[in-house]
């Protein structure tokens, strides 16, 4: 079943009198259980184009439809913040977890975001922290786990709420090679369990090669990998 259709979107920056197009008309399209992954260079519009399908940033023309629903339609009616808290799981570079909150605490934030009850919102993430290995790192602090368990963490807080589609920016590119081995394992194993919906933007070779489908950006097109 179709989940994400992209039509002619268009993302532009005024530099001066000059217009710079970072985004230039792309078409593109995903499944529901799809695992999708860009490349590309530094400046391409990787990042960007990631940003428009969160609703981080606006686009200028063209559409994006989550599940048939246009996300010009969600800002009229349930607004972006809601997209972004109910459709999209965010997995970034640096992890973002809250200093002053425990692993577990971290995990629940999105539930409780959508008003779920407290004690649902602890089994739940406990269950999905479980999963990522991180069973013994409940009540620790982000200041007292490592950088590839907080990463996982990330994971965790990423998938709790079960979003429609996961988008990762970098996600392995503050890891050593060890630690991005096992990220890449645990996107696969959860990818499949779970029947995930992904999108990775990265420059690493191996997290991209994992993917079923795999894209270049350039200049601000997605190109088939070849």
């Amino acid at each position: 079943m179709k989940l994400l259709e992209v039509t002619n979107l268009v993302k532009r920056y005024r530099d001066g009198e000059a217009r710079v197009d970072v985004i230039r008309q792309i078409n593109f399209s995903m499944n529901e259980g799809d695992f999708v992954s860009i490349r590309g260079a530094s400046g391409a519009g990787k990042s960007t184009f990631l940003n428009l399908l969160g609703a981080l940033d606006t686009f200028d023309e063209g559409d994006i439809l989550m599940q048939n629903k246009s996300l010009r339609l969600y800002a009229k009616e349930e607004g972006l913040a809601a997209y972004r808290r109910d459709k999209i799981g965010f997995i970034f570079q640096n992890h973002y977890l809250m200093a002053d909150f425990t692993v577990l605490e971290n995990a629940m934030f999105p539930l409780l975001i959508q008003k779920k009850k407290k004690i649902e919102a602890r089994d739940r993430a406990a269950g999905i922290l479980n999963r990522v290995g991180l069973g013994h790192r409940l009540h620790h602090y982000p200041s007292q786990i490592s950088g590839g368990e907080s990463q996982r963490a990330a994971v965790a807080r990423a998938l709790v709420h079960e979003p429609a589609l996961v988008l990762a920016d970098e996600p392995t590119g503050n890891l050593d090679a060890k630690n991005r081995r096992l990220f890449i394992e645990l996107l696969n194993s959860l990818q499949q369990e779970k029947n995930l919906s992904i999108l990775v933007v990265t420059h690493e070779e191996d997290l991209a090669s994992a993917a079923q489908r795999q894209y270049l950006m350039q200049d601000g097109q997605l190109l088939d990998w070849r």
